[in-house]
């Protein structure tokens, strides 16, 4: 959770130079018989009307394709083998051009049989993010932003070593943020009106603003989670067993 395969996907669309569509469950699922299977439908109907191509993305797609031996949900046994039909080109004019990703947290769950040639025959670990992605992420987050001048190098000695993924990163930053603005509004309201323009009041954010924060923010990953993801990924290197 947390590492930008969402992020990824939308990349993927904007370098095709094709639109992007996401679906999730919830969205898909019905209240009626059918229902479920017919909302699928209409996203490829969608999908095929882009002459240009598409990509789609199917997110939190754990919950459609779950192993069948654990999953008595009928809506969602439908739903797959819809999605299925769909993915294999059924109504394809044969010209049609899209790539379609799934995205998960739990892969453990995935059926084996969605994970063959022509369906999710590809798979891909988005991993956590090295010291170069998370200096990138700290650098995109403190744009245009105040900050003291040890902020960055004693946020990434503080997060080095732990499970902090891209978007607790973000969250982090953004939490020293508000703590800053809710300071300059404290200000504000003490001293009268702030005036903005070559005198702007503001407050940076501190190193006091990160310590508070990191020690009550939670890192998404635990070492048990890298540790099943890591198992996950062995088996598909070796054959899936």
């Amino acid at each position: 959770p947390g590492t930008g395969k969402s992020l990824i996907a939308e990349a993927i669309a904007h370098e095709l130079g094709v639109r992007y569509f996401v679906i999730t469950p919830s969205q898909i699922f019905g209240s009626y018989v059918g229902e479920s299977e017919k909302n699928v439908r209409d996203v490829f109907e969608e999908l095929r009307a882009c002459q240009d191509g598409s990509v789609l993305l199917v997110d939190e797609c754990e919950s459609i394709f779950a192993r069948r031996e654990s999953n008595t949900n009928r809506a969602a046994i439908g739903v797959a083998n819809q999605l299925l039909q769909e993915m294999n080109g059924q109504g394809d004019s044969g010209s049609s051009r899209r790539v379609i990703i799934g995205a998960t947290n739990r892969p453990q769950l995935l059926d084996e049989a969605y994970l063959r040639f022509k369906r999710f025959s590809l798979q891909y670990y988005i991993g956590m993010p090295n010291r170069e992605a998370v200096s990138r992420v700290i650098d995109l987050r403190l744009k245009d932003r105040p900050t003291d001048d040890r902020f960055k190098e004693y946020l990434m000695d503080k997060i080095e070593g732990g499970n902090y993924t891209c978007a607790d990163i973000s969250g982090i930053i953004e939490k020293c943020a508000y703590q800053a603005v809710s300071e300059c509004r404290a200000i504000k309201e003490r001293n009268g009106e702030v005036k903005f323009g070559t005198n702007t009041a503001y407050v940076n954010m501190t190193i006091k603003h990160l310590s508070d924060v990191l020690s009550t923010y939670p890192m998404s990953v635990t070492d048990e989670m890298l540790m099943e993801y890591e198992n996950f990924r062995r088996s598909r290197l070796n054959g899936g067993r």
